[in-house]
This record gives structure tokens, sequence and C-alpha cells, in this order.
């Protein structure tokens, strides 16, 4: 989490010498643009354990997440 800067890219240091399989999960600042809000989301993986489907399916469940994110912290 970097959430002083907005920022383009963002690349983490890999273990080479053996099977990295962490995933690093790296977001922004929160900028707000007339009445929208954005936040840069990185997100680096071995190849060896993700390929785009994966990074795709990612995306798309955070996006949705954040589409509904009052809902989640509505008090009941």
């Amino acid at each position: 989490c970097v959430p002083w800067i907005d920022f383009l890219h963002v690349s983490t240091p890999m273990n080479l010498s053996k099977i990295d399989t962490v995933p690093r999960i790296t977001w922004g600042k929160v900028i707000q643009e007339n009445q929208r809000y954005f936040c840069t989301v990185n997100l680096q993986i071995n190849h060896g354990m993700g390929d785009g489907l994966h990074v795709s399916n990612f995306f798309v469940l955070l996006q949705r997440f954040v589409n509904k994110i009052n809902e989640y912290f509505q008090k009941k």
C-alpha cells in the first residue's frame, strides 16, 4: 500500500533462484475527479502460478467489490 502517491507502475523484487509463489498487490492514493474516485492497483505474480485469465478474474472481482463497497460497511 502506497496511499501517499498516485503511480503508474510498481515492480517489486522477486527471488529468481527459487519458485516465488507470493503475489504482490500494491495500491496507491485514492484520487477524486469530479464525483468519481480512482485508485491505481498493481498485481504482480509469477507466470507459473497464474496467467492473464487469473489476473483478469482478480480485477473483475475487485471492481465488483468496489462498486458495492458501501453495502459492505453499512450498519445492519
